[in-house]
């Protein structure tokens, strides 16, 4: 591929704004300057990009904003390509697009950085932050921006064309990533530029942070809070304590209780304690107003914010009699239809009436192995692609909540009995004892993962085995998230981490109905009853299976015959 800063001269042939990717082809296979099998490479990879889109280049503008986000959309495996090829279709549209005059951000700056750019990059300790703040480097030497001129004006303009003109598959990431990597070399490394910038923050939490109410109010939530984890058998407030987790998101919720009564009119410095929570009238209000924001629809977030308030004005309040009960039918109006399986895990389901998919997904971990062995010796993208491998394997034979995928610790989580590898611990979410054993094909991937990658990921006295960055805990809902694309990019399956739970759930039951009990010590669920609730609708799902089963039997049984329907010459 040319060089991307040396591109032959671009030849609009029409005005950018009603460019089409027809008119890009029609551009392309028209220059001047490129020899033939250029341009037969470049209107390969549009029409590539095309059928991958599922839309023809006549209806689709060339504009790099709406292509980049329909084409971070698309797997390589759905549509039957490589990734190899797929990352090659990429580099190509991009080189047609500004071929043809569209603005949009190279792929790669390969002219040598300025001096005063290059001095900076080396002092950079390692190879993964010169990778972050690469784009950026580049994006400021192409507009002639010396490193003691940035500002945070910089950092925007970057962020804005990385966002809308260019083909980056993550831009908010690289552009949050490139500000991190500044601000932690300004703090770290002599001579560095000393401008701090903001770093957005992706969380998008809708409660106020507890700091903005009443000490009061904040004392009772804390009250209520110690009192459900006194642990302390003796004490005359001893109930059994919860987890640590449910503590955390306990508080949470009360948050978005309180912020939903603010955000309904009422005076926050009047929030005083938990029981102006649970007032009837102002139980009413804040969660009219999360209904409301929920588009009017019944959803399980607002039932059990509902039914919190209803326990906290029992334990904490001293409700009774009409009090309680109006706050009893108010949480019964909000429950959902349905508290068991919902629409969209029986869709994710569906994905696989077709045997291959499963087949595909168990082999991912194999797959990113072998690609992880092409990479040079020592290169911690390889050690990154292993750790992905090895997380896929546990979840594939013991599925994990993202929460105890996380912390799990390899010498204390993982343990050795002879040629048996075990996996113990105890579930955050409510305290069950996991004891697995891992078959063989499992424990080879985690013991290659441990021995040969893993130190590249952290020093020695990290205890966890998915380290994150710079040896600490991995965040749950970012590694959820890398292993939910991973598996997308490489089968075109849609699935969530926790999914995988549900997927194990219905390949068990498929072929042993009824056998709850077994899934409920397999998820570690505390009761039998949570398994039937959730899993029992599965059984609709195999029904019809299990009669086509029996019937087909009954056919063959009294000898009918079958019509050949091949088609006929």
């Amino acid at each position: 591929m040319p060089d991307s800063l040396s591109l032959p001269a671009p030849v609009p042939a029409v005005p950018a704004a009603v460019l089409t990717i027809a008119d890009v082809i029609a551009i392309v296979t028209a220059h001047p300057d490129l020899e033939s099998t250029r341009r037969a490479d470049l209107a390969s990879g549009l029409r590539t990009m095309c059928r991958a889109l599922n839309i023809e280049p006549e209806s689709l503008v060339a504009n790099v904003r709406d292509i980049s986000r329909r084409l971070a959309k698309v797997s390589p495996a759905s549509i039957g390509v490589t990734h190899r090829r797929w990352s090659n279709v990429w580099k190509l549209v991009l080189a047609a697009l500004r071929l043809a005059g569209v603005h949009a951000l190279p792929g790669r700056y390969r002219e040598p950085l300025p001096p005063q750019w290059e001095a900076l990059r080396s002092k950079l300790k390692t190879q993964q932050d010169k990778a972050r703040l690469s784009k950026f480097m580049g994006f400021c030497a192409a507009g002639g921006i010396l490193p003691s001129a940035v500002t945070a004006e910089t950092f925007a303009m970057f962020q804005f064309e990385i966002e809308n003109n260019s083909l980056v598959k993550r831009p908010a990431a690289v552009a949050r990533e490139a500000r991190l990597t500044w601000n932690a070399a300004a703090d770290d490394i002599p001579g560095w530029p000393q401008l701090r910038v903001e770093v957005p923050n992706r969380r998008h939490d809708f409660a106020y942070p507890e700091q903005d109410f009443p000490e009061p109010f904040r004392a009772s939530v804390n009250a209520y809070l110690t009192k459900r984890a006194n642990p302390d058998v003796f004490a005359e407030d001893y109930c059994r304590p919860m987890s640590q987790i449910t503590l955390k998101q306990r508080r949470q919720h009360i948050l978005m209780i309180a912020t939903a009564l603010v955000m309904s009119g009422f005076p926050i410095g009047k929030i005083t304690s938990l029981a102006v929570l649970t007032v009837p009238a102002n139980a009413e209000a804040a969660l009219r107003f999360l209904f409301e924001r929920a588009k009017g629809e019944k959803t399980p977030t607002v039932a059990r914010l509902a039914d919190l308030l209803v326990t906290i004005a029992k334990r904490q309040a001293d409700f009774t009699g009409p009090q309680l009960e109006r706050l009893r039918t108010i949480a019964r109006n909000l429950r959902p239809k349905s508290q068991g399986f919902t629409e969209k895990n029986r869709a994710f389901i569906r994905q696989f009436a077709d045997p291959r998919k499963y087949r595909s997904l168990s082999d991912v971990p194999c797959r990113l192995i072998r690609r992880a062995r092409r990479f040079p010796a020592g290169s911690r993208r390889a050690a990154e692609l292993v750790a992905y491998a090895a997380a896929l394997q546990i979840e594939l034979v013991l599925p994990l909540r993202a929460e105890d995928l996380t912390t799990l610790k390899g010498d204390e989580h993982l343990l050795r009995q002879g040629k048996t590898t075990l996996i113990s611990l105890t579930a955050h979410k409510n305290g069950c004892t996991v004891d697995a054993e891992l078959p063989a094909e499992a424990a080879n991937i985690i013991d290659l993962y441990k021995r040969d990658y893993r130190p590249r990921l952290a020093a020695p006295g990290s205890p966890w085995l998915f380290p994150g960055e710079e040896g600490g805990r991995r965040q749950t809902g970012g590694f959820a998230a890398q292993l939910s694309r991973i598996i997308y990019s490489e089968t075109g399956i849609k699935m969530t981490l926790h999914q995988f739970r549900h997927l194990a759930a219905w390949i068990y039951l498929r072929a042993h109905p009824d056998d709850f009990e077994t899934i409920r010590r397999l998820l570690g669920h505390k009761s039998v009853a949570t398994t039937i609730r959730f899993y029992q609708e599965m059984e609709k799902l195999t029904a019809s299976r299990r009669y086509n089963e029996i019937a087909t039997g009954l056919v063959a049984e009294q000898g009918f015959g079958t019509l050949n329907l091949r088609s006929q010459p």
